[in-house]
C-alpha cells in the first residue's frame, strides 16, 4: 500500500473515532437536558448499539476507500517522500531536491577555481585581491540569503496553517450540522444537510482551483500575463466567497424557511446556525490570508540584491582563496560547497516562493481536499446513509458542475 492511501486510511480512522465521540456526547447531552424521569430512559448506548455503532463505522470506512475516486490529478508521491534515516538516500536524492538545479554551477565554478589555481600556483600569475573585500561581501551574502530563507520559510508555514484551518473548519461545519439536526430523519432534512455537504466540497474545490490557477499564471510571467488571464483569477477568487455566503444563507434557512422553522435545532435561541456560521466566518478569514499571500510577491529590492551579490561573490571566490596555501583538491572541494550552499539556499527560496503549485517543494493542496471530503462522506453515511453518499459522489464528480442548490 503506498503512503498516499496509508495516509488516507489514518484520516478516515481519525474521523470514524471522532464520529463515535460525537455520538456518545450527544448521548450524555441528551442525558442532561431531560430530567430525572426520563434519564433513565436515555442511559447511552448499550453494548449491543455500540457494537452497532462500531460496525458501522468499519462499513463506512470501507466503503468510502472503495468509491472514492476523485478526478484530481495530484503530485507525484516520489518527490514528497524520504527516509531521515537513510543518510545516503536523503544526500543524494534527485526527486524534490536541488541538486539538479544547483550541480552544474558547482562544476563550472569549480573548473573555473581548478584554473585559477593552476595559473597562480604553476604559472606563478599573481592577481591583487584583498581576501577582506571577500569576506565583507560573505558576510552580506549570508545575512541577504540566509534572512530570504527564514521569511520565506515563515510564509510557507503560515500557508500551511491557513490550508489546516480551510479543511478543519470545513470538517467540522459537517459534522456539527449532521449533529444538530440527526434526530430529523425528514426528506427536507436530508436535502438539507446534503446541500450543505455539496456546497462546503464546492467551496474547498473553487478554494483549491484558484490557488492553484494563479500558481499557474505566476510560471507565465507579466509581459505575458493577458487581460483575460488576469481577469480569470480574479473570478477565481472570487467563486469562494460568493459560495460562502450561498452557505450562510442555507443555514438561515432553518430559522426562516416555514417548513424547516422549529424542526431542524432542538434550540430556539438561533445559537446553534451562529455556531455553524462561525466555521464558515473562519474558512473565509483563512482564505483571505491565502489570497494576500498569493497575490503579494517577495520585495523585489531584495531579491535583486541578494541574486546580484551571489552571482558576484561566487564569480570572483575563486580569486580571494587560490593565494593560500591550499591543494587543488582543497580549493575544488571549498568551491564546490561553498557554491552549493549559498546557490543551493536560493533555489530553496525560490522554490518556496510560491507553495501552491506542482513543484517538489509545494503543498498537495487536491490530497488535502480529498481527506477532507472523506471526512465529510463519513458523516453523511453515518447520518443519512449509503444512498445519501452515492447521491453526494455522483454531484461532487461532474466536472460541469457549479450551481449552487438555493
Amino acid at each position: 500500500m503506498s503512503r498516499r492511501s496509508n495516509i488516507t486510511s489514518l484520516h478516515l480512522d481519525d474521523a470514524n473515532r471522532r464520529c463515535s465521540s460525537l455520538l456518545r456526547d450527544d448521548f450524555d447531552h441528551l442525558r442532561k437536558s431531560v430530567g430525572k424521569r426520563q434519564a433513565r430512559r436515555h442511559r447511552g448506548p448499550s453494548n449491543t448499539e455500540r457494537r452497532t455503532i462500531v460496525s458501522r463505522l468499519n462499513c463506512c470506512t470501507n466503503y468510502i476507500r472503495k468509491n472514492n475516486n476523485n478526478d484530481t490529478n495530484p503530485q507525484k508521491e516520489e518527490i514528497t517522500t524520504y527516509d531521515e534515516r537513510n543518510h545516503l538516500q536523503v544526500m543524494f536524492q534527485l526527486e524534490g531536491s536541488v541538486w539538479p538545479e544547483v550541480l552544474p554551477y558547482c562544476l563550472i565554478n569549480t573548473i573555473f577555481a581548478s584554473v585559477v589555481w593552476y595559473f597562480v600556483n604553476i604559472r606563478g600569475l599573481y592577481f591583487n585581491f584583498s581576501q577582506d573585500a571577500n569576506d565583507y561581501m560573505a558576510s552580506l551574502l549570508s545575512f541577504l540569503v540566509v534572512s530570504r530563507v527564514r521569511m520565506i520559510y515563515n510564509q510557507t508555514m503560515f500557508s500551511r496553517d491557513c490550508l489546516m484551518k480551510l479543511c478543519k473548519s470545513s470538517e467540522e461545519l459537517i459534522q456539527t450540522a449532521a449533529l444538530l439536526t440527526a434526530h430529523n430523519d425528514s426528506i427536507l432534512a436530508r436535502k438539507w444537510r446534503d446541500d450543505l455537504a455539496y456546497m462546503t466540497i464546492l467551496l474547498l474545490k473553487q478554494t483549491m482551483c484558484a490557488l492553484r490557477n494563479h500558481s499557474e499564471l505566476l510560471k507565465i510571467g507579466a509581459k505575458d500575463l493577458t487581460a483575460d488571464a488576469f481577469n480569470r483569477d480574479t473570478e477565481y477568487f472570487q467563486k469562494p466567497n460568493s459560495m460562502a455566503y450561498q452557505m450562510r444563507k442555507h443555514i438561515m434557512k432553518i430559522r426562516l424557511c416555514d417548513k424547516l422553522k422549529g424542526r431542524m435545532l432542538k434550540e430556539k435561541a438561533g445559537k446553534e446556525e451562529f455556531k455553524l456560521i462561525g466555521y464558515i466566518d473562519q474558512y473565509t478569514a483563512a482564505f483571505n490570508d491565502l489570497e494576500g499571500l498569493a497575490r503579494t510577491r517577495f520585495p523585489f529590492p531584495i531579491v535583486q540584491m541578494a541574486r546580484t551579490i551571489l552571482v558576484i561573490w561566487l564569480m570572483f571566490l575563486p580569486f580571494g582563496l587560490v593565494h593560500n596555501e591550499y591543494p587543488l583538491w582543497g580549493i575544488c572541494m571549498l568551491i564546490f560547497l561553498l557554491t552549493f550552499g549559498f546557490l543551493g539556499l536560493e533555489y530553496v527560496s525560490v522554490g518556496m516562493d510560491d507553495p501552491f503549485g506542482t513543484d517538489a517543494t509545494d503543498f498537495d493542496v487536491f490530497f488535502l481536499a480529498e481527506i477532507t471530503f472523506e471526512h465529510i462522506y463519513v458523516m453523511i453515511f453515518n447520518v443519512d446513509g449509503q444512498d445519501a453518499v452515492d447521491g453526494l459522489m455522483r454531484k461532487v464528480k461532474k466536472p460541469d458542475t457549479e450551481d449552487v442548490p438555493l
